[in-house]
């Protein structure tokens, strides 16, 4: 079994997280023309909401997330994607993985988020349709 280590820093309150969000949304809409251009968000939006713990809301508390519910992180997807909808996009792609890595077997927990609590990983769906010819 794979040791896992407990969260000992207190859970910002779900307002506190919003507020981030917040800021966050006035940078991305300062950098819309910016990220619409690039057709990307960049790297220090993306390092921002790092900074600002919103990838944890729904990352397991057993490898440093907050293990808050789906309706915190709706609400911050939202707020972000009041300053830009791309980026608000993009985080909301990034946070949903933490929550499905988290449903994921502790040993594949661990291989992510071990060495750094930070990591933000894309995962997949197994597709589970057969495709037929009409």
């Amino acid at each position: 079994m794979v040791a896992v280590a407990t969260l000992e820093a207190a859970i910002p309150d779900t307002q506190e997280l919003l507020r981030r969000a917040g800021e966050i949304a006035n940078g991305a809409r300062d950098r819309a023309l910016d990220t619409e251009q690039a057709r990307r968000v960049s790297a220090d939006l993306i390092g921002m909401m790092r900074d600002a713990d919103l990838f944890r809301i729904m990352q397991p508390r057993a490898f440093g997330g907050f293990e808050l519910g789906y309706d915190v992180f709706v609400e911050g997807v939202a707020a972000i994607a009041q300053g830009d909808g791309s980026t608000g996009w993009v985080y909301s792609f990034g946070a949903v993985h933490q929550w499905l890595i988290g449903c994921y077997s502790v040993e594949a927990q661990h291989d992510v988020w071990a060495k750094d609590a930070n990591a933000i990983a894309a995962a997949s769906y197994a597709p589970s349709g057969k495709a037929e010819d009409c």
